[in-house]
């Protein structure tokens, strides 16, 4: 009789501590710098997109529920050798950065970030910002004489 109330008690504990690191695994945590975003079942607010927490954490059901984390660090990108022409016409080769990082201004901003950035790796994520940004850089020049330009470069 002690065996079975022995292996009993066993049981139940292994069972408790089984419990237990189910628990704690379907907690997910969003550092200061990032946010949480998780989607599935019970997930979604009424028009279907993820549900975003910014640092802070939020229990995630496995197979039901699925949670990624989104940076919200700032990022550089460059380019070197750009060739562009000025208000002249003349060709000039310039070097340019752009520091960027999401809005979290508002809850709008950032899941339209998430929307858009949330699968693509930093390559992806640069090279559609580059895109974005060179344009705007281009249209600056051409509106500058090369004397405007190098005066102008700080």
């Amino acid at each position: 009789m002690p065996r079975d109330i022995i292996i009993l008690i066993a049981a139940i504990v292994g069972g408790i501590i089984l419990i237990t690191v189910i628990l704690f695994a379907m907690i997910k945590t969003a550092k200061g710098n990032e946010a949480l975003v998780v989607s599935g079942v019970g997930a979604t607010d009424k028009y279907g997109n993820p549900k975003i927490k910014r640092a802070g954490g939020r229990v995630v059901i496995p197979f039901i529920q699925k949670a990624k984390y989104f940076d919200l660090c700032v990022r550089t990108a460059k380019v070197e050798g750009d060739v562009t022409k000025t208000q002249t016409g003349v060709p000039i080769q310039i070097d340019w950065a752009v520091a960027y990082n999401p809005d979290v201004s508002s809850n709008e901003s950032l899941q339209r970030a998430v929307c858009n950035f949330l699968d693509k790796n930093d390559k992806e994520l640069e090279r559609v910002i580059l895109d974005v940004v060179s344009g705007g850089v281009r249209a600056v020049i051409a509106k500058m004489t090369p004397e405007e330009v190098m005066n102008g470069k700080d």
